[in-house]
């Protein structure tokens, strides 16, 4: 794994970050009211490995769940 940083103002960098912030936020943490921080982090676990890899399709990814997608390449 290779460490990378945009530079300062050069924001297509950190799209696809930005894009799943912008997901986790709209489907999953703007419908909960939060009472404590470890439900902000049940929250979060549960999206990605309850949801996110196992439910959701990615179009990067043929359609596929990033689950699926792996098996298919082994």
């Amino acid at each position: 794994m290779i460490a990378s940083y945009s530079k300062a103002g050069y924001p297509p960098d950190n799209a696809k970050i930005e894009s799943y912030h912008a997901r986790i936020k709209r489907e999953k943490l703007y419908q909960l009211d939060f009472q404590h921080i470890n439900d902000v982090y049940q929250a979060v676990f549960s999206y990605n490995y309850g949801f996110c890899n196992t439910k959701r399709i990615h179009q990067s990814l043929g359609h596929l769940t990033p689950n699926n997608f792996e098996r298919k390449a082994n």
